[in-house]
């Protein structure tokens, strides 16, 4: 995920690169200097291994766990600024009257589960060809099953989560057009009328 491709002391944190693997080196690239031994050695002089210790035909497609763990970060860091203003709004009592925040909050709401597939494809696409790192291949972890019988088991939870998806749809879409006013508390709106901090 680091697109690390030599074993090196003072090792960069590639921020940005497009890794090519018939070149194993990275094109491009952005780097923090010292960064990836710091974080991972706590020293700046630190070795961390790449990806010359491993064989090509048992390295992970680079770029694809590379973005995919980018993507998970930058997600995370973005998520975690909204939540850092919408702190500050709350603290100076305007946060109910921001439509601005209200609306970049909706536009994020999908973000976290982004980042947690990011996350799953960087760990899955990463871990290849193991499932147990020098012990067991994911192909020799593949079910005996025939593909029939796989694809009926997946075709039936496919029909569970479609028939379950339109009903959480129709109660989500309840409340949306119902409201926050008929919930809040009386105390709520209180606050958000008078600011208790300036």
């Amino acid at each position: 995920m680091e697109a690390l491709w030599q074993t090196r002391p003072a090792a960069p944190l590639v921020v940005f690169a497009l890794p090519d693997m018939d070149a194993s080196a990275n094109r491009y690239a952005l780097e923090i200097p010292y960064a990836t031994s710091l974080i991972l050695k706590h020293d700046p002089q630190g070795i961390v291994l790449g990806l010359d210790q491993v064989t090509v035909e048992e390295r992970p497609h680079v770029p694809t766990v590379f973005f995919a763990f980018r993507i998970m970060v930058a997600i995370g860091f973005l998520l975690f600024g909204v939540a850092v203003v919408g702190l500050v709004l709350r603290l100076r009592g305007t946060l109910y009257s921001r439509p601005w925040f209200l609306r970049l909050c909706i536009v994020c709401s999908p973000l976290g589960l982004v980042a947690v597939i990011a996350g799953w494809v960087a760990t899955e696409a990463g871990r290849q060809p193991w499932v147990v790192q020098g012990m067991m291949t994911t192909a020799e972890a593949a079910t005996p099953l025939p593909a029939g019988t796989v694809a009926f088991s997946l075709s039936l939870y496919l029909l569970l989560y479609a028939a379950l998806l339109p009903v959480f749809l129709y109660f989500f879409g309840r409340l949306v057009v119902q409201g926050p006013e008929q919930k809040l508390p009386e105390q709520v709106r209180a606050m958000r009328r008078t600011a208790w901090y300036r």
